[in-house]
This record gives structure tokens, C-alpha cells and sequence, in this order.
């Protein structure tokens, strides 16, 4: 089939990787414009645009997708796919190609729905993720689905690892997804009462609240990295505040002194900190403006002790 790709982020890179090495024929990718990046602001092509050049496809990099009308109606496409292309394809454009739009979620629809699947998924304790390929319609992520795969999250994965193993299972999926296509195969409603939402994640989404429960606020550590990054206050027993972010964090169960945010035990590998519910060894953290270090690292270059009166207070 001639199929036009949209993609925008390196989860979608893959999935174009897949489709271009496969018998279909990428007749033309879409992505976001470039932006500005660092603290140098340098112009950067997006990952989508890079594999583009480096696979010698053509791209173009519209504003707004309903500018690229022409480039998608002379591509005479069969079928629309996108993944994480960031906007939403107007109604007339998915029109255009002869069978419709096909997008690639990652997640398990109806659930989580929206910008931000995979730290939805960690935040809620999910232990089943995966891809699902549906065909776009006008309400966000609505649509009926044409095939889907499971896969099982690991304990201790982040949001970004997470992301690379779904990015990585993506392409066979949509191959096979787009094989279902060819041979007439029926899509699935969703069930749209069991719709669950995975907005796009803010800044304030890494706040750490000690008051929560240990387990919660290491599924927190772990949704929120590598972005926006699980942020604490450390303070000193003079006082003195730092921002940190924490990395990487285990929970520990069991009945604790002290109250929410107090640093119970330095220990060998982890710095114990009591949460609202147990406690949370924190074994990899980043004060802001410096390079992540391990707890022993953290622990010795703030001279850290147990009952010393040092904590960590919600994000700031």
C-alpha cells in the first residue's frame, strides 16, 4: 500500500523504520517543524525528521497539518498512519486517503486515553500495557480498534524505558495491523465506559508529596522520568533548600518513626526517607544544575546524616 506517516518524537521512529523496511511504500512523512533546543537554543530537527533524511524520504513540516492539504492529497495514499504526531488530523484530511487514518496508541484502549499513555500507565500501577492500532475519528483516541498487543511492565521500568520497549513492539504491530487492513478484517468498538484519560504531563505532575504513600510516590520516581522528573526540596538543619530530583527510589513497607519527608537512615545504597505510608529508599538523585549521582555520592557531598535533622519537603 502507499501509506503517508506522521510522527514526530523517537517513539515514532520504529514504527517508520518498520514501515519503510517493509513491502508497503512511504510515499510521504509529516512531522512537527523543527524547534530550538538547549540552552543554546539551536534549531534541531525533530527524530522523525532525522530518520526521514537518513531513509532519503521526503517530509514536510507543516504549522498546522490542514497547510500540508496538498502535499497529502497529490501523495494518492491508500491509508494515513500516525504516531505521536502531536495534532489532531482534521476530518477532510483523513478523507483523503482510501482507507481512512490509522493511528498508533500506546496503550491498551480504552485505557488511557490521551498525550501522555505510559506514564498513565506506571502512575496506576498497570502491570499490562501495550499497543493498540484504531482507526482516527473525531473525539480523541475514540476510535474502533483494528489490533492490539500486550505487553507486561517491568517492576522497575520508567517512563522512558517503558516507552522504548513499546516504541521497538510498535512496528511489528502496525505491520500487522496494516496486513488485517489489506485483507478486510472488522474493527472493534471500544468500550467507552471503561475510557480512562492520560493528559499531557506538566511540570507540576513531578511534585513529590511526602504525605502520600511510599509505594505511590515511587510509581511517581518512575512515570515521571525522564520528563518533567520527580522533583523534592532537600533542606539542611540550617535551613538551607536545594532542589533535587529523584531518579530512581524503591518503596519499603512497614511502620516508621518521624513524620512525612524526615531522613530515617543513610544507608550503604539508598538514603531511607519516611513517607505517609512506609518509607523510600532513594538510590539515584540530581540537584538541580548538576549531574545525577548515587545515594552514597548525594549523601557524602551534602555530609548527609540520619537524625540530623535534614529532610525532604514536597517539590518545589
Amino acid at each position: 500500500m502507499r501509506v503517508i506517516f506522521a510522527g514526530t518524537p523517537a517513539f515514532a521512529v520504529p514504527v517508520l523504520r518498520a514501515l519503510a523496511a517493509s513491502g508497503h511504500e512511504v510515499v510521504l512523512v509529516v512531522s512537527q517543524p523543527d524547534r530550538p533546543k538547549g540552552r543554546g537554543r539551536v534549531l534541531e530537527p525533530t527524530p522523525v525528521r532525522a530518520a526521514a533524511d537518513a531513509m532519503r524520504l521526503r517530509c514536510v513540516q507543516p504549522e498546522r497539518l490542514r497547510d500540508a492539504e496538498e502535499d497529502l492529497r497529490s501523495a494518492r495514499a491508500d491509508v494515513l498512519v500516525t504516531a505521536a504526531y502531536g495534532q489532531k488530523v482534521p476530518d477532510r484530511l483523513l478523507a483523503l486517503p482510501r482507507l481512512g487514518g490509522l493511528n498508533v496508541h500506546a496503550s491498551l484502549l480504552p485505557r488511557h486515553r490521551g498525550a501522555a499513555p505510559v506514564a498513565s500507565a506506571i502512575l496506576a500501577g498497570d502491570a499490562e500495557t501495550g499497543i493498540s492500532v484504531f482507526r482516527m475519528v473525531r473525539e480523541m483516541d475514540a476510535g474502533p480498534v483494528l489490533h492490539t498487543s500486550t505487553l507486561h511492565v517491568p517492576p522497575a521500568a520508567n517512563a522512558g524505558d517503558l516507552e522504548g520497549l513499546l516504541a521497538e513492539r510498535a512496528g511489528p504491530v502496525l505491520l500487522e495491523a496494516l496486513a488485517k487492513l489489506e485483507a478486510g478484517a472488522p474493527f472493534v468498538e471500544q468500550d467507552h465506559a471503561r475510557a480512562t484519560l492520560a493528559p499531557r504531563l506538566a511540570r507540576e505532575d513531578g511534585l513529590l508529596d511526602w504525605n502520600r504513600p511510599a509505594d505511590e510516590l515511587a510509581r511517581r520516581v518512575r512515570a515521571m522520568n525522564p520528563w518533567p522528573g520527580a522533583a523534592a526540596a532537600f533542606v539542611r538543619p540550617d535551613g538551607r533548600r536545594a532542589r533535587v530530583l529523584v531518579l530512581a527510589a524503591n518503596p519499603v513497607e512497614g511502620e516508621f518513626p518521624g513524620a512525612p519527608g524526615d531522613v530515617l537512615e543513610v544507608r550503604r545504597a539508598a538514603i531511607r526517607v519516611r513517607a505517609g505510608a512506609g518509607a523510600l529508599d532513594l538510590t539515584r538523585l540530581q540537584p538541580e544544575s548538576r549531574k545525577p549521582l548515587t545515594a552514597d555520592e548525594f549523601a557524602n557531598g551534602f555530609r548527609l546524616r540520619a537524625s540530623g535533622g535534614f529532610r525532604f519537603e514536597n517539590g518545589q
